[in-house]
């Protein structure tokens, strides 16, 4: 599963508590992009079993981010670092759209339209399950980079 569309985003909010070493983010993706391979397979009378790209595009997906933070001493200077993301996100809909033109596959096509649309409930709470973890190793990746190169206070000063 491939995921593009993060860096158009919205921060709505971003908290900080430095004596829990926990930041809490809120953003808003205007689009996301999801490209994937299905992998179909029943039994009825013969076989049936197909596999092959689909893609999809949900829009307006909030993002509340909880990270907890740990901190290090390195040469008499303390750092930072994320130990643990939690995201959970919001998707009310999203649009897909089977890759494979092929003129064999259109009636299965047709088929798999009708069951993601029959069960959008439990197709988004998959592809949210798979969003929410890419995304926690993402920020995890990301932040940690930035504050390799950041001490503790600067990243939490004592005082402004």
């Amino acid at each position: 599963m491939n995921l593009y569309g993060f860096c158009d985003l919205v921060v709505n909010s971003v908290q900080t508590n430095p004596e829990r070493l926990h930041f809490d983010i809120d953003v808003l993706f205007r689009q996301l992009y999801l490209n994937a391979t299905y992998d179909f397979g029943i039994r009825l009378l013969v076989p049936v079993a197909n596999k092959g790209p689909v893609e999809a595009r949900i829009e307006n997906v909030r993002m509340k981010t909880g990270m907890d933070l740990k901190t290090i001493t390195k040469n008499g200077k303390k750092y930072i670092f994320t130990s643990k993301v939690n995201n959970v996100l919001e998707i009310k809909s999203f649009k897909h759209k089977f890759n494979d033109d092929s003129k064999e596959l259109a009636q299965l096509h047709s088929i798999l339209n009708d069951v993601v649309l029959n069960n959008e409930k439990e197709v988004i709470y998959a592809v949210k399950s798979a969003i929410e973890e890419r995304a926690s190793r993402v920020i995890i990746s990301i932040f940690n980079n930035i504050a390799r190169f950041s001490y503790y206070e600067e990243i939490f000063p004592e005082e402004t």
